[in-house]
């Protein structure tokens, strides 16, 4: 994956499902592809534009990193490669907070 891209997928992921997080019966995504790996997620109301400074809650940087982030409540996990170190970050969907 381009390390460019990480950050804007997890603003792109915050911003369609952080009103996901506070609705009772909504599925977390806890692995590649979500819940079942059918790639699909449950009707909702995703932003109609997305860009760089268009539909972003938050922004933070990143180390490039090559795995799906997983969502869980109200926190997104992903892993990151920081100089040559394998980490696992741990981000609030509401505000980007590490």
């Amino acid at each position: 994956m381009n390390p460019l891209l990480l950050p804007g997928l997890l603003a792109f992921l915050a911003v369609s499902t952080v009103s996901a997080a506070e609705s009772p019966g909504q599925a977390n995504w806890p692995q590649f592809h979500g819940p079942d790996g059918g790639g699909v997620a449950e009707p909702s109301d995703p932003p109609v534009q997305f860009g760089p400074d268009t539909g972003v809650l938050w922004k933070i940087p990143f180390p490039a990193g090559n795995s799906s982030p997983c969502i869980w409540g109200d926190r997104i996990f992903l892993t990151t490669f920081d100089a040559g170190v394998l980490e696992t970050v741990c981000v609030r969907r509401g505000d980007g907070s590490v």
